[in-house]
């Protein structure tokens, strides 16, 4: 019988190479051959444990996964519209498909959800529940798209970053042609709302950074970005009080997590305009003085994950190659450095240009 190599954590803060075997696949399921996987932001807090909800632990992470389907039954193969040797992509979760979350399109809610890479422990069979790995199990449920016409690194954005920049802007944001929008983070996540926004027909687009930030100053100029403020140089809420004649932010979308940025938020936004709070910090306790929030009548929104509609938007959008999305993956890691990969997606090693990694299976 195969064996499969994948990466388990096995407990918070240890990561090491397993075997498993190859699961044997039904008339209902699939096996997907791994070709990469991005390497989410929240997989750091994951592999910590920092994230009560995430650990389910041993563990395969990895939920940003493109791949193409290696071992297919005939009624998934009818039910998904793929065969042996196309290319797809896989939603990070999918729910039990009868409670009032699912029936309602919301399946990302759902309380009995399963999912990739941080919601089924790798001891439930048939084990290959994330995407660390050469292969993965795809189960009934899961929600899985054809790609054509786009290279690996671009794929794997969908199901992640590009789905998740489009719903939070638009669906949860509630953008509008000619809206003023401050996207606070310049990381992969913040780059394609950037985006998002642009496509979405808002007017002036404003970008907070870092000063390690430079590089990526420059790709949120290609996402199309208006104006870019680096926070520890300059006051951001006096910045955009400028740039909009005092009008302040009609929107205000925080991937950050930062305390600081998320604080900063409320200040940044008008009046009866909305704060979009999408960052994970890992657990950490933000301070927030409501007043302002109710004196301006401010909407907040959190904002967890995509929808299924907002990832057909994805496919189209980067199918348009109308945004540099190429750019985002900037360094690659195989299964020996994953360690490292992880580091650099914390900040916790330093690298030039850095925006977002990959995991290859070799």
């Amino acid at each position: 019988m195969q064996q499969i190599r994948a990466l388990v954590v096995e407990e918070p803060g240890k990561i090491r190479m397993k075997k498993f075997p190859r699961p044997a696949i039904s008339e209902d399921d699939a096996l997907l051959k791994v070709i990469k996987t991005g390497i989410c932001a929240s997989d750091p807090h994951f592999f910590r444990g920092e994230v009560e909800r995430r650990r389910n632990f041993p563990l395969i992470l990895g939920h940003e996964m493109v791949g193409t389907i290696d071992e297919i039954g005939d009624r998934a193969s009818k039910r998904w519209g793929v065969v042996e040797g196309d290319t797809v992509i896989v939603e990070t979760s999918f729910g039990c498909g009868h409670c009032e979350m699912c029936l309602s399109g919301k399946h990302r809610l759902c309380k009995s959800s399963l999912g990739y890479g941080c919601k089924v422990s790798s001891n439930v069979p048939p084990y290959l529940w994330g995407a660390y790995s050469e292969f993965m199990y795809l189960h009934p449920n899961a929600v899985v798209h054809k790609i054509t016409d786009l290279n690996p690194e671009v794929a794997s954005l969908i199901c992640s970053v590009i789905s998740n920049g489009i719903r939070w802007v638009e669906s949860v944001g509630g953008v509008s042609m000619g809206d003023t929008v401050v996207i606070q983070g310049v990381g992969a996540q913040g780059l394609v709302s950037i985006a998002a926004a642009k496509e979405l027909g808002a007017q002036k687009i404003i970008a907070t950074g870092l000063s390690r930030d430079d590089y990526r100053f420059e790709v949120a100029k290609r996402m199309g970005a208006d104006y870019l403020i680096n926070v520890e140089k300059n006051n951001a809420v006096k910045v955009v009080e400028e740039i909009t004649d005092g009008k302040m932010a009609d929107l205000v979308v925080d991937v950050t997590g930062a305390a600081s940025a998320t604080e900063m938020s409320i200040n940044l936004v008008k009046a009866l305009g909305t704060v979009v709070l999408a960052g994970i910090n890992g657990g950490k306790t933000i301070n927030i003085v409501s007043d302002e929030i109710a004196w301006k009548e401010i909407k907040i929104h959190g904002a967890y994950s995509y929808d299924y509609q907002s990832v057909l938007k994805g496919i189209k959008l980067a199918q348009s190659h109308k945004y540099p999305f190429e750019e985002i993956i900037t360094h690659e890691f195989g299964f020996e450095d994953v360690e490292k990969a992880l580091k650099m997606a914390a900040g916790e090693i330093e690298a030039s240009n850095f925006i977002k990694g990959s995991l290859v299976p070799r």
